[in-house]
């Protein structure tokens, strides 16, 4: 069958009269009615920012300051949206899109970018069979905002100092990040990072099995 689906992507409802036909013709029953889906949501952890962001399903991911108003939603990165960060200090916040593309981010006073490097490590996702996921997990350690750990597949990297990545680069760097051999699962892929407060230095990461 061709055409099996409506051309031109994007979200919504669409009708064919004829789901049998050689060329199937959908036609849109949009009308008007605009709505997202957030995949996560982030409220900065420096308190004077007094905004949240996060991704979107095809939406990319958007930053809303809480002021009631009507253009207070502006979007910083397209894509999929996917896992958002900040650090208590404020400064770099992190936004990614699918297949964990990672970008440190700096803004001015009216949340207009001044500054990005992509972080993501060099050689992760890579393993066909152990590749990131879609929207891939990743966590700012709250003890060392400079320190991540994201999720690559059957492992674990870790990046021990993000702030010293050049600003300006789109491409993955090798630049301190570790994939950490001891955390490697033998079934599924691992799907949730978090990072203790009390004790520090210590992460617990789950799999697409359930395991913990």
């Amino acid at each position: 069958m061709k055409g099996a689906r409506p051309s031109g992507g994007g979200a919504g409802d669409f009708r064919s009269a004829n789901g049998l036909a050689d060329e199937v013709v959908y036609e849109s029953l949009n009308n008007g009615y605009i709505t997202t889906q957030y995949y996560t949501a982030h409220v900065s952890r420096f308190a004077p920012d007094n905004f949240v962001f996060g991704g979107l399903q095809d939406n990319g991911s958007i930053l809303t300051r809480s002021a009631l108003a009507a253009n207070n939603s502006q979007r910083i990165l397209g894509g999929d949206g996917a896992y958002t960060a900040s650090t208590r200090f404020g400064i770099y916040y992190y936004m990614s899109f699918q297949n964990s593309r990672i970008f440190r981010l700096t803004f001015n006073d009216q949340f207009g970018l001044t500054s990005f490097a992509r972080v993501d490590p060099l050689g992760g996702g890579t393993d066909p069979e152990q590749p990131y996921l879609f929207i891939n997990p990743y966590i700012l350690d709250p003890n060392n905002g400079n320190r991540m750990y994201l999720a690559g597949g059957d492992f674990l990297w870790r990046n021990r100092n993000l702030s010293q990545i050049t600003a300006g680069s789109q491409d993955p760097t090798s630049l301190n990040w570790a994939k950490l051999d001891r955390t490697e699962v033998t079934n599924g892929v691992i799907s949730a990072v978090e990072v203790s407060t009390q004790p520090e230095n210590v992460v617990y990461y789950g799999t697409s099995v359930g395991q913990l």
